[in-house]
Protein backbone atom coordinates (compact mmCIF):
# COMPACT_ATOMS: atom_id res chain seq x y z
CA UNK A 1 0.00 0.00 0.00
CA UNK A 2 2.80 2.37 0.94
CA UNK A 3 4.66 1.49 -2.26
CA UNK A 4 1.61 2.28 -4.39
CA UNK A 5 1.14 5.54 -2.51
CA UNK A 6 4.75 6.53 -3.24
CA UNK A 7 4.30 5.78 -6.95
CA UNK A 8 1.14 7.86 -7.03
CA UNK A 9 2.87 10.79 -5.35
CA UNK A 10 5.74 10.56 -7.85
CA UNK A 11 3.26 10.47 -10.71
CA UNK A 12 1.43 13.52 -9.34
CA UNK A 13 4.72 15.39 -8.92
CA UNK A 14 5.71 14.66 -12.51
CA UNK A 15 2.28 15.77 -13.73
CA UNK A 16 2.48 19.04 -11.79
CA UNK A 17 6.00 19.67 -13.11
CA UNK A 18 4.87 19.07 -16.68
CA UNK A 19 1.86 21.33 -16.14
CA UNK A 20 4.07 24.15 -14.82
CA UNK A 21 6.38 23.79 -17.83
CA UNK A 22 3.39 24.00 -20.15
CA UNK A 23 2.09 27.14 -18.43
CA UNK A 24 5.51 28.77 -18.62
CA UNK A 25 5.85 27.86 -22.31
CA UNK A 26 2.47 29.37 -23.18
CA UNK A 27 3.29 32.44 -21.08
CA UNK A 28 6.51 32.86 -23.05
CA UNK A 29 4.62 32.68 -26.35
CA UNK A 30 2.08 35.22 -25.08
CA UNK A 31 4.80 37.64 -23.98
CA UNK A 32 6.56 37.51 -27.35
CA UNK A 33 3.21 37.96 -29.13
CA UNK A 34 2.42 41.02 -27.00
CA UNK A 35 5.82 42.56 -27.70
CA UNK A 36 5.49 42.03 -31.45
CA UNK A 37 1.93 43.41 -31.45
CA UNK A 38 3.24 46.71 -30.10
CA UNK A 39 6.24 46.49 -32.44
CA UNK A 40 3.92 46.80 -35.45
CA UNK A 41 2.90 50.28 -34.29
CA UNK A 42 6.43 51.22 -33.21
CA UNK A 43 7.74 50.39 -36.69
CA UNK A 44 5.06 52.55 -38.32
CA UNK A 45 5.91 55.56 -36.16
CA UNK A 46 9.70 55.19 -36.35
CA UNK A 47 9.74 54.89 -40.15
CA UNK A 48 8.50 58.50 -40.24
CA UNK A 49 11.89 59.51 -38.83
CA UNK A 50 14.42 56.89 -39.98
CA UNK A 51 14.78 55.51 -43.55
CA UNK A 52 13.89 51.82 -44.00
CA UNK A 53 17.31 50.17 -44.50
CA UNK A 54 19.00 52.57 -42.07
CA UNK A 55 16.43 51.65 -39.41
CA UNK A 56 17.04 47.94 -39.94
CA UNK A 57 20.83 48.31 -39.96
CA UNK A 58 21.00 50.27 -36.70
CA UNK A 59 18.50 47.91 -35.08
CA UNK A 60 20.67 44.86 -35.73
CA UNK A 61 23.89 46.78 -35.03
CA UNK A 62 22.66 47.55 -31.50
CA UNK A 63 21.54 43.94 -31.06
CA UNK A 64 24.90 42.65 -32.30
CA UNK A 65 26.90 44.86 -29.95
CA UNK A 66 24.79 43.97 -26.90
CA UNK A 67 24.92 40.23 -27.57
CA UNK A 68 28.56 40.01 -28.69
CA UNK A 69 30.15 39.04 -25.33
CA UNK A 70 27.44 36.43 -24.69
CA UNK A 71 27.74 34.99 -28.20
CA UNK A 72 31.53 34.71 -27.86
CA UNK A 73 31.07 32.85 -24.57
CA UNK A 74 28.53 30.47 -26.16
CA UNK A 75 30.75 29.80 -29.17
CA UNK A 76 33.57 28.78 -26.84
CA UNK A 77 31.35 25.93 -25.62
CA UNK A 78 29.76 24.95 -28.93
CA UNK A 79 31.54 23.93 -32.10
CA UNK A 80 29.83 25.06 -35.30
CA UNK A 81 30.58 22.59 -38.13
CA UNK A 82 31.09 24.18 -41.54
CA UNK A 83 28.33 21.97 -42.93
CA UNK A 84 25.86 23.75 -40.62
CA UNK A 85 26.60 27.23 -41.98
CA UNK A 86 24.22 27.10 -45.00
CA UNK A 87 21.31 26.08 -42.76
CA UNK A 88 22.12 28.76 -40.19
CA UNK A 89 22.37 31.36 -42.96
CA UNK A 90 19.02 30.24 -44.35
CA UNK A 91 17.55 30.51 -40.85
CA UNK A 92 18.88 34.05 -40.56
CA UNK A 93 17.48 35.07 -43.94
CA UNK A 94 14.01 33.63 -43.26
CA UNK A 95 13.69 34.87 -39.69
CA UNK A 96 15.65 38.13 -39.65
CA UNK A 97 16.58 39.43 -43.11
CA UNK A 98 13.00 38.67 -44.12
CA UNK A 99 11.90 41.31 -41.61
CA UNK A 100 12.56 43.80 -44.42
CA UNK A 101 9.27 42.63 -45.94
CA UNK A 102 7.20 43.40 -42.84
CA UNK A 103 8.93 46.77 -42.31
CA UNK A 104 8.27 47.81 -45.91
CA UNK A 105 4.73 46.43 -45.76
CA UNK A 106 3.89 48.37 -42.59
CA UNK A 107 5.29 51.53 -44.17
CA UNK A 108 2.74 51.40 -47.00
CA UNK A 109 -0.32 49.95 -45.27
CA UNK A 110 -2.10 50.41 -41.95
CA UNK A 111 -1.00 48.58 -38.83
CA UNK A 112 -4.47 47.04 -38.59
CA UNK A 113 -4.11 45.64 -42.13
CA UNK A 114 -0.70 44.24 -41.18
CA UNK A 115 -2.15 42.63 -38.05
CA UNK A 116 -5.01 41.14 -40.05
CA UNK A 117 -2.64 39.49 -42.51
CA UNK A 118 -0.47 38.39 -39.59
CA UNK A 119 -3.39 36.29 -38.39
CA UNK A 120 -3.07 34.21 -41.56
CA UNK A 121 0.53 33.25 -40.73
CA UNK A 122 -0.43 30.53 -38.22
CA UNK A 123 -2.19 28.63 -40.99
CA UNK A 124 1.16 28.28 -42.77
CA UNK A 125 2.83 27.31 -39.48
CA UNK A 126 0.21 24.71 -38.60
CA UNK A 127 0.27 23.25 -42.11
CA UNK A 128 4.07 23.08 -42.00
CA UNK A 129 4.07 21.53 -38.53
CA UNK A 130 1.60 18.88 -39.64
CA UNK A 131 3.44 18.14 -42.91
CA UNK A 132 7.03 18.12 -41.66
CA UNK A 133 6.67 17.06 -38.00
CA UNK A 134 3.35 15.20 -38.03
CA UNK A 135 1.93 17.55 -35.38
CA UNK A 136 -1.49 16.21 -34.45
CA UNK A 137 -4.52 18.28 -35.41
CA UNK A 138 -7.08 17.55 -32.68
CA UNK A 139 -10.81 18.14 -33.27
CA UNK A 140 -10.72 21.17 -30.97
CA UNK A 141 -7.69 22.55 -32.77
CA UNK A 142 -9.46 22.18 -36.11
CA UNK A 143 -12.62 23.85 -34.80
CA UNK A 144 -10.57 26.67 -33.31
CA UNK A 145 -8.69 27.14 -36.57
CA UNK A 146 -11.92 27.36 -38.58
CA UNK A 147 -13.45 29.88 -36.18
CA UNK A 148 -10.26 31.96 -36.12
CA UNK A 149 -10.04 31.84 -39.92
CA UNK A 150 -13.64 33.07 -40.25
CA UNK A 151 -12.78 35.95 -37.93
CA UNK A 152 -9.67 36.72 -39.96
CA UNK A 153 -11.64 36.82 -43.22
CA UNK A 154 -14.24 39.15 -41.69
CA UNK A 155 -11.56 41.58 -40.54
CA UNK A 156 -9.58 41.23 -43.78
CA UNK A 157 -12.58 42.29 -45.90
CA UNK A 158 -13.49 45.19 -43.62
CA UNK A 159 -11.08 47.78 -45.16
CA UNK A 160 -12.92 47.44 -48.51
CA UNK A 161 -16.14 48.78 -46.98
CA UNK A 162 -14.85 51.17 -44.31
CA UNK A 163 -12.60 54.24 -44.79
CA UNK A 164 -9.51 54.88 -42.69
CA UNK A 165 -10.22 56.87 -39.57
CA UNK A 166 -9.63 60.63 -39.65
CA UNK A 167 -7.26 60.42 -36.68
CA UNK A 168 -5.01 57.96 -38.47
CA UNK A 169 -4.81 60.24 -41.51
CA UNK A 170 -3.79 63.13 -39.30
CA UNK A 171 -0.92 61.19 -37.76
CA UNK A 172 0.37 59.24 -40.76
CA UNK A 173 1.06 60.55 -44.26
CA UNK A 174 -2.15 59.89 -46.22
CA UNK A 175 -0.15 59.14 -49.37
CA UNK A 176 0.86 55.79 -47.91
CA UNK A 177 -2.80 54.84 -47.62
CA UNK A 178 -3.60 54.96 -51.35
CA UNK A 179 -5.27 51.80 -52.63
CA UNK A 180 -2.28 50.78 -54.77
CA UNK A 181 0.28 51.19 -52.00
CA UNK A 182 -1.94 49.43 -49.47
CA UNK A 183 -2.18 46.46 -51.82
CA UNK A 184 1.61 46.43 -52.28
CA UNK A 185 2.11 46.72 -48.52
CA UNK A 186 -0.34 43.92 -47.82
CA UNK A 187 1.38 41.64 -50.34
CA UNK A 188 4.75 42.30 -48.68
CA UNK A 189 3.29 41.46 -45.26
CA UNK A 190 1.78 38.25 -46.62
CA UNK A 191 5.10 37.17 -48.16
CA UNK A 192 6.78 37.84 -44.82
CA UNK A 193 4.26 35.56 -43.10
CA UNK A 194 5.32 32.72 -45.40
CA UNK A 195 8.98 33.50 -44.66
CA UNK A 196 8.38 33.52 -40.91
CA UNK A 197 6.52 30.20 -41.09
CA UNK A 198 9.59 28.74 -42.79
CA UNK A 199 11.73 30.20 -40.01
CA UNK A 200 9.66 28.48 -37.32
CA UNK A 201 9.66 25.12 -39.08
CA UNK A 202 13.42 25.30 -39.68
CA UNK A 203 13.91 26.36 -36.04
CA UNK A 204 12.39 23.06 -34.91
CA UNK A 205 15.07 21.29 -36.97
CA UNK A 206 17.79 23.40 -35.36
CA UNK A 207 16.44 22.65 -31.88
CA UNK A 208 16.85 18.92 -32.53
CA UNK A 209 13.36 17.82 -33.58
CA UNK A 210 14.36 16.00 -36.77
CA UNK A 211 11.97 15.60 -39.66
CA UNK A 212 12.78 13.09 -42.44
CA UNK A 213 10.65 15.12 -44.85
CA UNK A 214 12.42 18.40 -44.02
CA UNK A 215 15.83 16.73 -44.13
CA UNK A 216 15.03 15.42 -47.61
CA UNK A 217 13.83 18.85 -48.73
CA UNK A 218 17.02 20.50 -47.48
CA UNK A 219 19.14 17.94 -49.32
CA UNK A 220 17.43 18.89 -52.57
CA UNK A 221 18.86 22.41 -52.21
CA UNK A 222 22.28 21.09 -51.08
CA UNK A 223 21.73 21.87 -47.39
CA UNK A 224 22.81 19.07 -45.05
CA UNK A 225 21.21 18.18 -41.70
CA UNK A 226 22.62 20.07 -38.71
CA UNK A 227 25.35 18.32 -36.76
CA UNK A 228 25.86 20.86 -33.98
CA UNK A 229 23.67 21.31 -30.92
CA UNK A 230 22.49 24.90 -30.56
CA UNK A 231 20.69 26.63 -27.71
CA UNK A 232 17.70 28.87 -28.52
CA UNK A 233 19.83 31.89 -27.65
CA UNK A 234 22.77 30.98 -29.87
CA UNK A 235 20.97 30.20 -33.10
CA UNK A 236 18.72 33.27 -32.65
CA UNK A 237 21.75 35.47 -32.00
CA UNK A 238 23.59 34.12 -35.04
CA UNK A 239 20.59 34.98 -37.20
CA UNK A 240 20.82 38.59 -35.98
CA UNK A 241 24.40 38.87 -37.27
CA UNK A 242 23.35 37.43 -40.62
CA UNK A 243 20.68 40.13 -40.85
CA UNK A 244 23.22 42.81 -39.91
CA UNK A 245 25.50 41.73 -42.74
CA UNK A 246 22.54 41.66 -45.12
CA UNK A 247 21.36 45.21 -44.39
CA UNK A 248 24.77 46.95 -44.24
CA UNK A 249 25.25 47.40 -48.02
CA UNK A 250 21.61 48.47 -48.47
CA UNK A 251 21.93 51.07 -45.70
CA UNK A 252 25.03 52.50 -47.39
CA UNK A 253 23.27 52.67 -50.76
CA UNK A 254 20.27 54.32 -49.11
CA UNK A 255 22.53 56.89 -47.46
CA UNK A 256 24.01 58.02 -50.79
CA UNK A 257 20.58 58.26 -52.41
CA UNK A 258 20.52 55.06 -54.45
CA UNK A 259 16.91 54.31 -53.46
CA UNK A 260 15.68 57.90 -53.77
CA UNK A 261 16.12 61.10 -55.69
CA UNK A 262 18.47 62.54 -53.06
CA UNK A 263 20.71 61.14 -50.32
CA UNK A 264 19.02 60.65 -46.92
CA UNK A 265 19.59 63.37 -44.34
CA UNK A 266 19.16 61.16 -41.28
CA UNK A 267 22.05 61.25 -38.79
CA UNK A 268 22.26 58.94 -35.79
CA UNK A 269 24.14 61.68 -33.91
CA UNK A 270 21.12 64.00 -34.20
CA UNK A 271 18.40 61.46 -33.47
CA UNK A 272 15.47 62.74 -31.39
CA UNK A 273 13.66 61.00 -28.55
CA UNK A 274 10.78 59.45 -30.54
CA UNK A 275 12.87 57.58 -33.15
CA UNK A 276 15.46 56.72 -30.47
CA UNK A 277 12.82 55.04 -28.32
CA UNK A 278 11.49 53.22 -31.38
CA UNK A 279 14.96 52.03 -32.35
CA UNK A 280 15.79 50.83 -28.84
CA UNK A 281 12.43 49.07 -28.50
CA UNK A 282 12.95 47.17 -31.74
CA UNK A 283 16.58 46.33 -30.92
CA UNK A 284 16.42 45.40 -27.25
CA UNK A 285 12.84 44.33 -26.57
CA UNK A 286 11.45 43.15 -29.91
CA UNK A 287 14.71 41.45 -30.93
CA UNK A 288 16.67 40.22 -27.93
CA UNK A 289 13.92 39.65 -25.37
CA UNK A 290 11.05 38.61 -27.65
CA UNK A 291 13.03 36.22 -29.86
CA UNK A 292 14.79 34.54 -26.94
CA UNK A 293 11.52 34.06 -25.05
CA UNK A 294 9.78 32.90 -28.22
CA UNK A 295 12.45 30.29 -28.97
CA UNK A 296 12.26 29.04 -25.37
CA UNK A 297 8.51 28.57 -25.67
CA UNK A 298 8.80 27.05 -29.15
CA UNK A 299 11.18 24.38 -27.85
CA UNK A 300 8.54 23.28 -25.33
CA UNK A 301 5.45 23.31 -27.55
CA UNK A 302 4.43 22.05 -30.97
CA UNK A 303 4.49 24.19 -34.11
CA UNK A 304 0.69 23.97 -34.20
CA UNK A 305 0.40 25.38 -30.68
CA UNK A 306 2.74 28.21 -31.66
CA UNK A 307 0.69 28.95 -34.75
CA UNK A 308 -2.63 29.09 -32.95
CA UNK A 309 -1.18 31.35 -30.26
CA UNK A 310 -0.02 33.81 -32.90
CA UNK A 311 -3.65 34.62 -33.74
CA UNK A 312 -3.66 36.75 -30.60
CA UNK A 313 -1.23 39.14 -32.29
CA UNK A 314 -4.08 40.51 -34.37
CA UNK A 315 -6.27 41.13 -31.33
CA UNK A 316 -3.46 42.74 -29.31
CA UNK A 317 -2.42 45.09 -32.13
CA UNK A 318 -5.82 46.81 -32.32
CA UNK A 319 -5.66 48.75 -29.01
CA UNK A 320 -2.05 49.78 -29.70
CA UNK A 321 -3.06 51.04 -33.16
CA UNK A 322 -5.85 53.13 -31.68
CA UNK A 323 -3.94 54.62 -28.74
CA UNK A 324 -0.71 55.44 -30.62
CA UNK A 325 -1.90 55.99 -34.20
CA UNK A 326 -5.57 56.80 -33.92
CA UNK A 327 -6.57 53.89 -36.18
CA UNK A 328 -10.12 53.02 -35.19
CA UNK A 329 -11.51 49.49 -35.62
CA UNK A 330 -15.11 49.32 -36.81
CA UNK A 331 -17.86 47.06 -35.52
CA UNK A 332 -17.00 44.57 -38.25
CA UNK A 333 -13.38 44.52 -37.09
CA UNK A 334 -14.39 43.96 -33.48
CA UNK A 335 -16.67 41.08 -34.49
CA UNK A 336 -13.83 39.44 -36.40
CA UNK A 337 -11.33 39.86 -33.57
CA UNK A 338 -13.85 38.36 -31.13
CA UNK A 339 -14.15 35.27 -33.34
CA UNK A 340 -10.35 35.03 -33.58
CA UNK A 341 -10.01 35.20 -29.79
CA UNK A 342 -12.78 32.63 -29.34
CA UNK A 343 -11.05 30.31 -31.81
CA UNK A 344 -7.80 30.52 -29.88
CA UNK A 345 -9.55 29.76 -26.58
CA UNK A 346 -11.28 26.70 -28.08
CA UNK A 347 -8.10 25.43 -29.74
CA UNK A 348 -5.94 25.83 -26.65
CA UNK A 349 -8.47 24.39 -24.19
CA UNK A 350 -7.40 20.98 -22.92
CA UNK A 351 -9.63 18.02 -22.24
Amino acid sequence: MSKNHTKQRLKNTQYQSKKRQSILAYSALFLSTLIWALATVVIKITLNYIPLFTFLFYRFLIVGLVLLPFVIKELQKVKVPKSDLPTLVLLGILGQSGILLIFAGIKYTTTIDAAILGAIAPLFIIAGGHYFYKDKLTPKLKKGMVLALIGTLIVALEPIFAPISHNAEAIINTQTYSTTWRIIGNILVLIYNVSFAGYIILSKEVMGEKSPVLTGTLKEVSIKPLKGKYTPFLHTALSFYIALGTFLPFAVLEKVGYFGATPTTFSIAEITIVPLMGLLYMALISSIIAYTVFQWGLDRTSASDTGMFSYLGTVLTLPFSFVLLGELPTGITLLGTFLIAAGVVIAEKKG
